[in-house]
C-alpha cells in the first residue's frame, strides 16, 4: 500500500508534539504535588509589626505552612528559634523572620530589651558596702533601704523603701547572670517611674543600701523603718526617764502619854528618866 506524500513528516511532527505536551503534563503534574498544601513546610512569620532590639514574645510570631519556592533561606521553622531572641532589625508583619535577624538577649546591643513593659532603667551606687560585698549580679533581686532624716519626728530613721527589685546590669551595663564578679560600682535596676522618683528622692535625701533577696523569695514584708530611738532589746527609748512626783504621806503624830506623876523628864539617847524635885 502506497504512503501518501507528507504522511511522514505529519507522523515525526505529531510525535513531537505528543512528547512536548507529555513533558508540560508531567511538569505541570509535579508543579501541581509541589504545591499541593501536603508538602508545604512550617516557617515562622510575624504577626505584628517588630521594632528594632526589641525581644520577641509569642504573641508577636506564629508558624505558617508555605511552599518550597516561596521559603526565604536562613528562616527560622519553629517558635523555640525565635521566642525570647532580639530583634536586630525592623520586621514587618507577615514577614518571615531570618535567624540572621536575631541575637539572645544577653547578647543585645541595647539595654533597653531587657526592661520590663511599663518600667524604667535606673542605676544606683553600689559600693563594696552598700551592694552585699560585691555578690549582687544581674536577675538578682533586692530590697533597697535608705536612711534619712524624717521632718515630722526630727529624727534619723532607716526604712525599706523598696521590695523584690530586679537588678538588670551592674557595673559598666554588664547584663551577664555568669559575670565573675558582682557588683561594685553601679547597679542598674528595673522600676516603675513612680518608684523612680522614690529612689532618686531617697539618694538625695541620705544613704542607699542593698539587701540580697533568696531566689524564689517574692515576699514582701511590712516595716515602720527604725530610729536611733529604737536600738537596744526591743523598742528601748533612750531618753532619760521623766522623774516620777514623789508621793507625800502626812502620818498623824500619837499624844503623848499621860503622865501620873509629875517631875522633870530627863532623856538620854533612847532612855527617859523622870526626876522628882524634893518636897
Amino acid at each position: 500500500m502506497a504512503t501518501k506524500p507528507g504522511a511522514g513528516k505529519a507522523f515525526a511532527a505529531a510525535l513531537v508534539l505528543g512528547i512536548i505536551a507529555a513533558v508540560l503534563v508531567y511538569q505541570w503534574a509535579s508543579d501541581l504535588k509541589k504545591h499541593s498544601k501536603e508538602n508545604w513546610k512550617p516557617v515562622v512569620t510575624a504577626t505584628v509589626e517588630i521594632k528594632p532590639h526589641t525581644k520577641i514574645t509569642r504573641e508577636m510570631i506564629q508558624t505558617k505552612q508555605v511552599p518550597d519556592d516561596a521559603i526565604v533561606a536562613n528562616v527560622a521553622t519553629n517558635l523555640a528559634e525565635v521566642e525570647g531572641r532580639v530583634t536586630n532589625i525592623r520586621i514587618s508583619s507577615t514577614a518571615q523572620i531570618l535567624r540572621s535577624d536575631l541575637v539572645q538577649a544577653g547578647n543585645a546591643n541595647t539595654l533597653a530589651v531587657n526592661v520590663p513593659a511599663g518600667m524604667r532603667a535606673i542605676a544606683i551606687d553600689a559600693g563594696e558596702i552598700a551592694a552585699v560585698g560585691k555578690s549582687v549580679k544581674p536577675d538578682d533581686h533586692i530590697d533597697i533601704m535608705a536612711t534619712f532624716h524624717d521632718p515630722q519626728t526630727k529624727q534619723d530613721l532607716t526604712k525599706i523603701v523598696l521590695q523584690n527589685v530586679r537588678v538588670l546590669a551592674i557595673n559598666c551595663g554588664d547584663t551577664d547572670p555568669a559575670s565573675k564578679g558582682g557588683a561594685d560600682t553601679s547597679m542598674t535596676i528595673a522600676l516603675k517611674p513612680e518608684e523612680a522618683e522614690l529612689v532618686t528622692a531617697a539618694s538625695r535625701a541620705g544613704a542607699l543600701r542593698v539587701m540580697l533577696r533568696a531566689v524564689n523569695d517574692d515576699k514582701i514584708i511590712t516595716s515602720e523603718g527604725t530610729t536611733v530611738r529604737d536600738l537596744g532589746s526591743g523598742k528601748v527609748m533612750l531618753e532619760t526617764p521623766k522623774t516620777q512626783p514623789v508621793e507625800t504621806v502626812v502620818r498623824p503624830v500619837p499624844p503623848a502619854p499621860a503622865r501620873s506623876r509629875s517631875g522633870i523628864i530627863i532623856i538620854r539617847g533612847t532612855q527617859e528618866q523622870v526626876v522628882k524635885p524634893q518636897e
